[in-house]
């Protein structure tokens, strides 16, 4: 796939980050945090086409993002939990490790200017993990339609894009000699999944539950 339509297609990213502006005000407190993680993947990307311009490559833009991206996706499972005390200590707990891990990957193992993938596979398979988790729960718990629950279609990609891009990078940190092409189709179908992904997260940030109106009786 060549250049042009992958920024294309990256850039559908827009329409649930409008989206998102427009209802930020009237959602529930626990779903801004999802709602920056969209903001911060639309930086993200502008960055990836203008960074290469001037510097010629946007490996250190992509090693910040997926630690800032990471970090974020731990604030929105805490605020899907229960919060508890414990749930908060384990959370931060989460945070300093990705950190260290992202450290070790990227600036003591490798260099951030190029792209690492040992940090991606472990918050990758840690992000499945908590989706599955809430997944589970939002299906214990729902009483309409859960494919209408916005919770359940954000953890549903969570689960799909992340379990992918483990693939994707497993295949990265190990090179199997499969060929230029074939690295090449592997990277288109994480640009489709991510497309996809962009187009789920357009409903899911419509279907957000709006805050509690409390109206004083007479």
């Amino acid at each position: 796939m060549g250049s042009v339509p992958a920024i294309i297609l990256a850039f559908v990213i827009v329409i649930p980050a409008a989206i998102a502006v427009i209802r930020f005000r009237y959602v529930l407190p626990s779903f801004r945090p999802f709602l920056w993680f969209i903001w911060v993947g639309l930086l993200s990307e502008c960055l990836n086409v203008l960074l290469p311009a001037y510097t010629g490559s946007n490996a250190l833009n992509s090693n910040i993002y997926v630690l800032v991206e990471g970090l974020l996706l731990l604030v929105i499972f805490y605020h899907w939990s229960f919060q508890t005390r414990q749930s908060r200590n384990w959370y931060i707990a989460g945070a300093v490790l990705f950190t260290i891990i992202w450290a070790l990957d990227n600036l003591y193992l490798h260099s951030p200017n190029r792209f690492n993938s040992i940090y991606r596979i472990i918050y990758s398979l840690v992000i499945v993990f908590l989706a599955v988790n809430q997944m589970n729960r939002e299906i214990y718990h729902e009483r309409g339609a859960i494919f209408r629950n916005a919770t359940f279609l954000i953890c549903t990609v969570f689960v799909f894009y992340y379990c992918y891009r483990v693939i994707f990078e497993v295949f990265y940190l190990y090179n199997f000699g499969l060929g230029r092409n074939f690295y090449l189709n592997l990277y288109t179908i994480l640009i489709v999944i991510n497309f996809i992904s962009n187009l789920v997260y357009t409903l899911a940030v419509i279907w957000i539950p709006t805050k509690l109106r409390f109206t004083l009786p007479y």
